[in-house]
């Protein structure tokens, strides 16, 4: 298997998951998407639900790391914009 599998996989399943839900997606197609064996997946996901955890605690990583880089903090909350007042209203 190549050096890189784990990761190859991960952006595999990630994109049939998205592509065809939990429910719509196999360890059998992931694995013939490869040309490789169910087993050689499960070498490195020991099921289907682990398979997914990998992939959304990836995807959250990402998002982290994003938020980052644009100075965004765990404590920063969206302000909502201040609400008008009646003064706020001319009367032309």
């Amino acid at each position: 298997m190549r050096r890189h599998a784990r990761t190859d996989l991960l952006d595999a399943a990630q994109s049939r998951l998205a592509e065809h839900g939990y429910a719509g997606t196999s360890i059998r197609d992931l694995a013939a998407d490869f040309g490789i064996k169910e087993s050689s997946v499960y070498k490195h996901f020991s099921s289907k639900q682990a398979l997914l955890e990998t992939v959304l605690a990836r995807a959250d990583e990402r998002v982290a790391a994003t938020a980052t880089a644009l100075g965004v903090s765990d404590d920063d909350t969206p302000t909502p914009p201040p609400r008008p007042t009646t003064a706020s209203f001319s009367t032309a």
